[in-house]
């Protein structure tokens, strides 16, 4: 990044301990800082740069962080800012929440937790994106694949997800071939923290030893090519129980510092806990990746969820390359058909039949609703 071009934080923190950390990790994010010990410097400051971010404590004097918000808001609505705060009691979420702060930090400041909460809210080479509703949401998952159906299962999964998908941290995504692992890796990228930065997808399987050090980790902990092109996006590792056991380990050396300049999504398509149990996954690794998990089941456990998959695709046949769409006699007898199916290969398995069902009987679409 040109120096003419980065970006601009202030900081107004009566500690001058507080204010050398912050200036400190902002450096490392190549921002330009100015600090502030008190309101009234800060609000000058503000005047006359604009920062793209602003970090203010909640006992700033003469006003207070709330305080300063309101006067740097009333100068730029689109103004961003972090509040650190000792005491996170349920009024002073609540206050956070409605004024508008991007983000909450506690004190005293956790230096992880704080460059964290920088990269994101400065969208150093990553999109920032303020969490949706719980409705919201729920709406957003009726439009994903994987997510769709009524059974206590996926359900259960939705509301891990409503947990798992605001958060920075690594995720791992596990489940059988085929039960749609991809659709929801990249519903999370859409619609968590990193939905404005780029996706870069890595078949983890496909590489061979060489080419896992020369597009992933080196020896020595050299960046590999598709690494660096991941740098400040989400990267999604498909088949991460195939690493060589030398591999394996290197990775999980490394795991921390990678996660800190990108968002982590792995996909594992053996059990894990299995895998570890026969000693052909680094304990390490392990460690690193499944902190964060989510367990997608079969279809066969789940039945019932297969009409809203299947009403799902033939009203976008063109998204899963279905050749026609359907009048509603053929779909119902296709539900009851499949409903009778064991699915052994999933949602791929599914939409394998709907083609073939779409080629053997020729239905058309006949302008009715589904």
């Amino acid at each position: 990044m040109d120096t003419n071009d980065r970006l601009l934080v202030l900081v107004a923190d009566s500690s001058s301990t507080d204010r050398e950390m912050i200036s400190v990790l902002c450096a490392g994010l190549n921002c330009e800082v100015d600090l502030a010990e008190h309101s009234v410097d800060a609000i000058r400051l503000y005047e006359a740069k604009r920062h793209d971010l602003v970090l203010t404590d909640h006992r700033l004097t003469p006003s207070d962080g709330f305080e300063l918000f309101d006067k740097i808001r009333a100068l730029n609505s689109e103004a961003a800012c972090i509040l650190m705060a000792a005491f996170l009691d349920r009024r002073t979420r609540f206050a956070v929440e409605v004024n508008g702060f991007f983000d909450v930090i506690t004190k005293p400041l956790c230096v992880s937790d704080l460059r964290e909460s920088l990269a994101l809210a400065l969208g150093v080479k990553r999109g920032a994106t303020k969490e949706l509703s719980p409705i919201a949401l729920s709406n957003r998952m009726d439009g994903c694949l994987a997510l769709l159906g009524n059974s206590p299962k996926i359900a259960e999964v939705r509301n891990e997800l409503r947990e798992l998908i605001f958060l920075k941290q690594p995720i791992l995504i596990a489940g059988a071939v085929g039960i749609g692992k991809p659709y929801i890796a990249r519903f999370i990228h859409q619609h968590g923290p990193f939905a404005n930065s780029h996706y870069v997808d890595c078949k983890c399987n496909e590489l061979d030893a060489r080419s896992l050090e020369s597009e992933l980790l080196g020896p020595d902990g050299q960046w590999g090519s598709l690494l660096e092109v991941a740098r400040g996006g989400t990267l999604v590792l498909h088949y991460v129980e195939t690493f060589p056991m030398d591999f394996q380990r290197r990775l999980a050396k490394y795991f921390q510092a990678i996660a800190q300049e990108m968002h982590i999504i792995c996909l594992a398509y053996a059990n894990l806990d299995e895998e570890l149990s026969n000693g052909t996954i680094d304990d390490n690794l392990y460690f690193e990746i499944s902190l964060c998990q989510l367990v997608i089941p079969d279809l066969s456990e789940r039945p019932q969820d297969v009409e809203a998959m299947v009403r799902y695709i033939t009203q976008t046949p063109d998204d899963f390359g279905v050749p026609c769409q359907y009048n509603r006699a053929s779909i119902d007898l296709m539900v009851a058909d499949l409903r009778r199916t064991k699915l052994t290969h999933n949602i791929d398995e599914l939409i394998e039949r709907i083609r073939k069902h779409a080629e053997q009987t020729q239905c058309v679409y006949d302008g009715s609703v589904p």
